[in-house]
């Protein structure tokens, strides 16, 4: 994660980054676990394939957004919109 940052605000600090799949399915893996079990060919193939880069707060707020709805004027409405399932 060192050489990552949040794909919205370009946060950079490692331990602020997480990885949201945008690709939803029953087979998704969960990077974390991958990479604690070794498996680390998997974990980026999952990450590269699968899912797109967050700072935790971006995160968040995507999965709030999801839930309670987001304003059309909110900032980075467009990638809210295509990574989550926006009401």
């Amino acid at each position: 994660k060192t050489t990552l940052k949040c794909a919205l605000c370009s946060e950079n600090h490692p331990w602020t980054l997480d990885f949201h799949h945008v690709v939803r399915a029953s087979d998704n893996r969960k990077v974390y676990k991958l990479v604690s079990g070794g498996m680390f060919k998997q974990a980026i193939k999952e990450i590269r394939e699968r899912c797109v880069v967050l700072c935790a707060n971006c995160h968040r707020k995507g999965h709030y957004y999801e839930k309670h709805g987001m304003p059309s004027d909110a900032p980075n409405y467009s990638q809210y919109e295509e990574w989550f399932t926006i009401k």
